[in-house]
């Protein structure tokens, strides 16, 4: 069973957001610490895409190198979700959730964990792609 359009309206509705549906792609968003942030929610037949695109702009030439390493080691250690550049290079950040049988507690936890780490790693990633100089924080952010 693939999970539609009203399925997702309603799980949203049950999170208690706001939402939009432009094209067959539920829009909706949320304030964080670090930025607001637009959330784009598509059912496929076999998948349920969740995104925030873009999520980080196009890295500044001189910072290129060092900001596509420290993504390939943010998505090593992320659970749920992954960092992707496109050919452009900008980043989005996407969860993917098998559609048959969802549910809205998986729907939910997918949700909460995609804007965690919208929140904390927007203004990391923001700086290393922006500032050739920038030290990423030593903390772990997870």
């Amino acid at each position: 069973m693939t999970v539609t359009l009203n399925t997702l309206e309603e799980f949203l509705t049950n999170y208690g957001w706001d939402y939009d549906i432009q094209d067959e792609v539920l829009v909706t968003g949320f304030k964080g610490e670090s930025n607001t942030f637009r959330i784009f929610i598509q059912p496929t037949e076999s998948w349920v895409l969740l995104a925030i695109v873009p999520f980080i702009p196009q890295p500044a030439p001189e910072c290129t190198a060092r900001f596509y390493q420290q993504l390939a080691r943010i998505n090593y250690e992320l659970n749920l979700a992954k960092l992707c550049a496109d050919v452009e290079g900008e980043v989005t950040l996407l969860t993917e959730l098998p559609a048959p049988e969802l549910t809205y507690t998986q729907f939910a936890l997918a949700l909460e964990g995609l804007c965690y780490y919208a929140d904390a790693y927007y203004l990391p990633l923001l700086n290393l792609a922006r500032d050739p100089e920038y030290l990423w924080p030593e903390e772990n952010i997870e």
